[in-house]
């Protein structure tokens, strides 16, 4: 879920009752409305389930379980990190998944055009969020740019835990197969969708992945694999790396990257407090 839309240059632009509705992950036939007219602006993202999908209350119950996790942290105050959401089924059985309005977007709108010194500090502040997610709950299963989001002060926070998962698993029930997300660029080698394949269940390993991933298109201002479509990537197979254009990257740089990486040895990842170290080392040594 994320404030922003990634590919501004294609955004359509139109207005229901003085609420502003992005197109959003079209292929997977989502919407994002913004209301910022009130005193507390939200982002509602909707998502047009298939017609094979039925609202049951198991399908209420595994949302309703993604959700409440994040919001009893912060009800409790002891998350630095984690967004509040709510969620609901309209009348047309779309899903309507809401959270707070950041202004500043996602971090690849707000990191555009910014110094290297702002990247290295955002990018340090997306690995504490992903660490503390990993701490209180877990892995998160859908790290991408897209739900890093920038608060007023400039803080980072973390989006959508367990809510793309949570719906791949129950369209995959529904409709007997698995679906190429909308986030495929940054997901773990092991976790990409295979023909028959069931959703891989989401590691905190394949978070380190995705966040590698992130990591290279801040630092490279390239998103992963590009530009190439995910078919290349998945007839690659375990040399998919090969893909990935080293651009100036410094050796440390890379290496860090590499270890997050490691398609031919997920277990091999390293924690996120060690991804967290190596990346002040690194900066230490950069700047």
């Amino acid at each position: 879920m994320s404030g922003t839309i990634d590919t501004e240059e294609k955004l359509v632009l139109t207005l229901v009752d003085d609420v502003r509705v992005y197109p959003f992950a079209e292929s997977e036939g989502a919407f994002l409305f913004i209301d910022d007219s009130a005193a507390c602006p939200t982002a509602t993202k909707l998502v047009r389930l298939p017609n094979e999908i039925t609202v049951d209350a198991k399908f209420r119950s595994m949302m309703g379980q993604a959700i409440n996790a994040t919001n009893a942290l912060v009800a409790a105050g002891s998350s630095t990190y984690l967004v509040p959401a709510t969620f609901a089924f309209n009348a047309y059985g779309n899903l309507e998944s809401s959270m707070p309005y950041f202004k500043n977007g996602n971090i690849r709108t707000y990191l555009k055009d910014k110094p290297a010194e702002e990247k290295w500090r955002v990018v340090l502040e997306c690995a504490k969020a992903l660490d503390e997610v990993h701490g209180d709950l877990g892995a998160h299963g859908n790290i991408s740019p897209d739900n890093f989001m920038v608060t007023d002060g400039l803080g980072v926070v973390i989006t959508d835990f367990r809510i793309n998962s949570t719906l791949r698993a129950v369209i995959c029930e529904a409709v007997g197969r698995d679906y190429f997300p909308g986030s495929w660029r940054y997901k773990a080698y092991e976790e990409l969708p295979r023909e028959e394949d069931s959703p891989a269940v989401p590691t905190m390993g394949g978070d380190v992945a995705a966040f590698g991933n992130v990591m290279y298109e801040i630092l490279t201002g390239i998103p992963p694999y590009y530009p190439h479509n995910h078919g290349r990537r998945i007839s690659m197979d375990l040399e998919e790396l090969d893909l990935m254009q080293r651009c100036d990257l410094a050796d440390d740089i890379w290496k860090l990257l590499s270890d997050c990486w490691s398609p031919h040895n997920p277990s091999s990842r390293p924690a996120m407090d060690e991804v967290i170290t190596r990346l002040q080392e690194v900066q230490t040594d950069h700047n």
